[in-house]
């Protein structure tokens, strides 16, 4: 299967993670807290960050869930790139010097060849909506080896199919609701 991520393009250094700062704890409040608590019950959780890029919105996630009276056990990392896995780590580990962290360096396409324990709540926010279709297919079908409890998707609901989603409003790749 032919690369469909530009690595180059969602590095930790890229200009895109600076930009989204401001929105994360706005997205966390208004958007995937209330998720979370409307689907998960309390006690010791592990929750999974999939594309978790710079590790922004796991430490705004997680503190808020810790402070709903929610014990994180552990915290894994997923992401395609290294840069951001070392990042994120070492951010969160510092935040929470309590908590497991863990990382995977996904493949890009599925979690094929994930080999750690799965975790009872999986997220990925704000990353899947630039993911090209044939890979959430592949995510999806693998998913089952990562989570066992609860997945939430923040994907694209755009229709326009363009040869790069650069071309694209907030480089949204093409998936629209009916078909994810």
């Amino acid at each position: 299967m032919t690369t469909t991520y530009n690595i180059l393009q969602w590095n930790s250094d890229s200009v895109y993670h600076q930009e989204r700062l401001g929105a994360v704890a706005a997205d966390v409040d208004n958007y995937l807290l209330p998720r979370f608590l409307n689907t998960v019950k309390q006690g010791p959780i592990s929750i999974a960050d999939f594309s978790c890029g710079r590790g922004t919105i796991t430490c705004d996630f997680v503190t808020k869930v810790e402070s709903c009276g929610y014990t994180v056990k552990k915290i894994l990392l997923i992401d395609v790139d290294e840069s951001n896995l070392s990042i994120a780590t070492e951010q969160v580990q510092t935040m929470f010097p309590h908590i497991t962290v863990q990382t995977f360096q996904c493949n890009g396409h599925n979690f094929s060849n994930f080999d750690l324990e799965p975790v009872d709540f999986l997220y990925c926010w704000d990353s899947m909506v630039h993911f090209d279709i044939l890979d959430i297919a592949g995510y999806l079908g693998t998913l089952t080896k990562v989570v066992n409890g609860t997945a939430l998707f923040h994907h694209s609901n755009n229709n326009t199919v363009t040869h790069s989603i650069m071309d694209n409003t907030h480089h949204r790749n093409f998936m629209t609701r009916e078909a994810f």
